[in-house]
């Protein structure tokens, strides 16, 4: 159960950072980008508690740090 729980988050966490860099990001909206990884980080924490929100969090913000226009140190995105 914790296996398919966490491999759920996982394809969650992708789907949701190759659609905000290429589908939402790329549309110019005026203002900023809706974060995508913010909504599911925190509908992740919400549903399975802070520590599981914190390491998805973690994890997403290396991701998108690691993504292909990544641009400065890897692990701002991260930390924050």
């Amino acid at each position: 159960m914790i296996v398919l729980r966490t491999l759920l988050v996982a394809v969650l966490v992708l789907t949701a950072l190759v659609l905000e860099l290429t589908v939402v990001g790329p549309l110019g909206l005026p203002g900023a980008t809706p974060p995508l990884l913010l909504v599911v980080v925190a509908a992740v924490g919400l549903a399975g508690g802070e520590v599981r929100g914190a390491v998805t969090g973690f994890a997403a913000g290396l991701l998108l740090d690691l993504a292909p226009p990544a641009q400065g140190p890897i692990g701002v995105s991260a930390a924050v």
